[in-house]
């Protein structure tokens, strides 16, 4: 990977349930010396990672978009360079999973929400993790907050991000194939089905070597890059449980990070809460620029949605673009930095702008 990581903890117990992890990521490779030029416009990407995924997910295409040389004209003609890249992880995805395990398995106040994920990415780059970027004081660099997901979470939390206070200093936000509805049938139904899809799943292999044999022939994986499949195994499965427990009763195998039943309720959480489908219409009519990049070919119940995403109460975002497959990302991450940089370069926003958030 064109790029180096570090891994930041944050700790805001008893302000918020849980410990927050995220990674920052930065280019291995000096820029060049036009890049300290005081007319650059620095961008720092948020990556919001998806139902069911880990805060990994995004590194093929942080790689491409961090390898150097990467300065690319903006349309007022100064040059647009991608300076640092993070990606946080929901409390109980990924190794956060791991990490929080002790009061994931009290469930204090129930598995994490929709807006779970919001107040702990909040809380996180309110913290200033690594001391790298206040994201609470007027900019010195642009801060667009990416939405790619599988399907819902990191769409319904990114438009309530937005609307959190104090606010944070989100320039522009881009939210990738999102599918979220005004709480109609089609939306319902939809839900449903993938919170009974989570529910019915397998989460437990007998060992790390058949999940990594049975993984990539499921649906779930289906055309993904052979690097977004390794970063799966590598990121989403966990030793089981039981594996703790004292010989003969241990069990050695590993099972998903998120718990088919906490998957399962983010689901049923964004239709029973119903807030989501007016965070993203007040996302729209603010002055956040918002980017859409929806499924040019999308299911028979999406499609039904996707006009209502379109234009949500009447309003619109910044821009749309076409993609073709749903994950695109972890599809041809290639493509999906290629999509990234276009929205970014052709941002009509000024860098003279005050905080947008």
């Amino acid at each position: 990977m064109h790029c180096q990581w570090e891994t930041f903890v944050v700790d805001p117990r008893p302000v918020y349930r849980y410990q927050v992890m995220g990674n920052r990521y930065t280019p291995k490779i000096t820029r060049s010396s036009s890049s300290s030029r005081a007319d650059n416009r620095h961008v720092s990407l948020v990556f919001l990672h998806a139902v069911g995924m880990f805060k990994e997910s995004f590194e093929p295409v942080i790689g491409i978009l961090l390898k150097s040389p990467l300065d690319i004209q903006s349309p007022s003609g100064s040059p647009m360079i991608v300076a640092e890249a993070w990606s946080t992880e929901c409390p109980n995805h990924g190794q956060s999973a791991v990490l929080n395990a002790d009061d994931i398995r009290g469930e204090n106040g129930g598995p994490c929400s929709m807006n779970d994920f919001a107040d702990a990415v909040y809380v996180y780059l309110r913290s200033n993790p690594g001391r790298s970027i206040d994201v609470s004081l007027p900019p010195s660099r642009d801060f667009v907050q990416s939405g790619f997901e599988r399907f819902e979470l990191n769409t319904c939390s990114s438009p309530l991000l937005a609307q959190m206070q104090p606010r944070l200093n989100i320039h522009s936000a881009i939210l990738a194939d999102p599918v979220v509805g005004p709480g109609d049938q089609a939306s319902k139904s939809f839900m449903a089905i993938l919170s009974a899809s989570s529910l019915s799943r397998q989460d437990v292999w007998s060992n790390r070597a058949q999940a990594t044999k049975q993984l990539p022939t499921l649906s779930l994986m289906r055309g993904w890059s052979p690097e977004a499949c390794e970063l799966y195994l590598m990121n989403a499965l966990i030793p089981h449980p039981a594996h703790a427990l004292p010989q003969p009763f241990a069990f050695k195998g590993v099972t998903t990070a998120c718990a088919r039943d906490h998957e399962a309720f983010i689901f049923r959480s964004i239709v029973q809460d119903g807030s989501a489908y007016n965070h993203l219409a007040a996302l729209y009519a603010s002055d956040i620029p918002t980017h859409l990049l929806y499924n040019a070919i999308p299911a028979q119940l999406t499609a039904k949605m996707m006009p209502k995403l379109l234009s949500c109460k009447g309003q619109t975002p910044t821009s749309t673009r076409p993609v073709h497959g749903h994950m695109f990302f972890q599809i041809n991450p290639a493509l999906a930095a290629e999509v990234l940089l276009d929205v970014l370069q052709h941002d009509q926003t000024s860098t003279n702008v005050s905080a947008r958030l």
